[in-house]
Formats: C-alpha cells, sequence, structure tokens
C-alpha cells in the first residue's frame, strides 16, 4: 500500500463484545485447492505545482491455496499487466520481472502470513527503479511500489485483526498505534474497524466491512521542518479501505482501498511555495472463490 509505505502499523489496542456462536465469527478456513483470479485496478492523481499527473495500474493474478500440516501455502502467478500514464499505455519494466515467475505465501493455521518467497529480488529492481519526483513532470510510478514490501503488515495487522470476532453488522475494533510517517519517523494514528452490513455473494454470506486510519503527522512534520531545513505548513493523509469478506473463509470477494495523502511547503531558501496532493483508488475484485 502507498500510504503504508509512510504509515506503517506498530503497537494496537482494541476493544469489543465477546461473541456467541448464534451470531457467527470470522473464521479462516478456505477449502483445500481454492482458487481465483485477482484484478487490480489503482488509478491515481497526482498535482504537484499545478501539474497533473494520472496513472492506472491494471495487475491479474491467480491464487492458489493447498493445505498444508501447519497451515496453507498460496501459489501467485502474475497473468497480465498494463500501466497507463496520462491516458497512454506506456511499457513497464514490472511485467519483465514478475511474468515468467510464481511467488508463494506460507500462512499458519489462524490465517496469519509468515513466510513469502519470490519477492525478494523483484522488489530489490524495483526500488532501483523508481522515479522521483519532478518539479515541471511529477511522477508517481506506482507500478514501481514493491510486491513484498508490506504484504505481512497490511494482513496480519489488517483483515486478521478480524479472526474470531464476531460477524454481525455493527462489531467494531478501534485501534490506537503508532505509524511510519513521511520523514521514517512513528507517528500517533487512529484506526476504526467495523462490520456495516450482511450481504450476499452469490450463495454464500458475506459482510462487508469498513477500515479508516487517520494519522497525525504535526509531530513528524514539526521534526522535518527542524532537521531538514524546510518549511513544511501542513501535512495530511488518510487510509480507507472497504471489504466484501466472507467470514467462514475470510476470503474477500471486493475491495476497494482510497488513499489521500496532502503536503503544502515552502522551498526552504523562500523563492515560493508548492503543494502536492495524491489520491489513488485501488480495487480489487475476484472471480468467485470455489474450492476444489
Amino acid at each position: 500500500m502507498v500510504l503504508r509505505h509512510l504509515l506503517a502499523a506498530a503497537l494496537f489496542c482494541l476493544a469489543n463484545f465477546p461473541a456467541t456462536a448464534s451470531e457467527g465469527v470470522f473464521t479462516f478456513q478456505p477449502p483445500d485447492r481454492t482458487r481465483f483470479v485477482r484484478t487490480l485496478t489503482r488509478t491515481a492523481r497526482l498535482e504537484r505545482e499545478g501539474v497533473v499527473r494520472t496513472e492506472v495500474t491494471i495487475y491479474k493474478a491467480r491464487f492458489t491455496f493447498h493445505e498444508t500440516p501447519s497451515g496453507y501455502s498460496v501459489e501467485i502467478t502474475p497473468l497480465s499487466f498494463r500501466y497507463v500514464v496520462n491516458d497512454d499505455d506506456v511499457d513497464s519494466p514490472v511485467w519483465d520481472l514478475i511474468r515468467d515467475r510464481k511467488f508463494l505465501l506460507k500462512l499458519n493455521s489462524v490465517g496469519n502470513l509468515n513466510e513469502m518467497s519470490g519477492f525478494d529480488e523483484v522488489d530489490a529492481a524495483l526500488s532501483r527503479q523508481r522515479v522521483a519526483f519532478a518539479a515541471r513532470s511529477p511522477s508517481i510510478h506506482l507500478d514501481h511500489l514493491p510486491l513484498g514490501g508490506g504484504r505481512r503488515r497490511n494482513r496480519n495487522e489488517g483483515l486478521m485483526l478480524w479472526h474470531e470476532q464476531r460477524s454481525a453488522p455493527g462489531t467494531k475494533l478501534e485501534l490506537d498505534r503508532r505509524e511510519r510517517g513521511f520523514t521514517g519517523e512513528r507517528v500517533r494514528s487512529h484506526t476504526s474497524m467495523q462490520v456495516v452490513r450482511a450481504e450476499k455473494c452469490g450463495t454464500r454470506r458475506c459482510v462487508v466491512t469498513r477500515y479508516t486510519m487517520t494519522p497525525d503527522l504535526a509531530e513528524s512534520a514539526r521534526r522535518a521542518n527542524e532537521n531538514r531545513n524546510v518549511d513544511l505548513i501542513d501535512a495530511r493523509a488518510s487510509e480507507e479501505l472497504e471489504q466484501t469478506i466472507e467470514p467462514s473463509t475470510m476470503l474477500p470477494h471486493y475491495e476497494k482501498l482510497t488513499w489521500k495523502a496532502r503536503f503544502d511547503s515552502a522551498d526552504a531558501d523562500d523563492t515560493g511555495r508548492w503543494r502536492a496532493s495524491l489520491v489513488a483508488v485501488s480495487e480489487f475484485t475476484y472471480e468467485q472463490p470455489s474450492g476444489k
């Protein structure tokens, strides 16, 4: 996640009511050999100093679950990749790096991600190729974001917090923790997670959940001004995630992730001010998960 590179998770505390059997709970129990194809469509708009850049990334991959003595292994096979900048298709080195690879996740019996393989070499190459912001030609290059970085954190400290919690609408978790801010230091944040409503997923029972995380960047902005000789006037960010989840398996059927960030700064030499804003929306669609 883009903001997860800026705002990584650490300590959490949560409060909730005990579950009852009649209400049901979230249980990680996908059938052996469950297979689905996930399509990510990420649309981003970056504006800096009056220059606007739009990027669209479309990435399709097949996921296959296999039961193991300790939990599950999940094989990820990339199927296709498309990258569009300002409405023009652009060749992306990402596809050349991943097209002939298979990635593997190892999950324990409750669904926590313990190990990953296949990501390190690709992520290192993507990090080397990342393009920096330019004043008149801003670039976010979301296609260059590491594939493995943050994956364990996002799963274990996001989706898996629902494990063994009630799946009834109204169930809510509140988390106060510290995230990694844009300067690299940890800042305070507040996260709210809630089961919004029940919903049918074909013949299956699903629920819609909503996740909102807002970091307090004031402390991080102050330190940037003190230590990096900048005049950062305002810095704001937020992350919102809506998921449609099958509680009996904890498999997602749909996800929509929205990142927002805004920075307002004066140049260190007082030659002027610059503003930057980013809005990125990622939608994940899934073929109907099925056990084989």
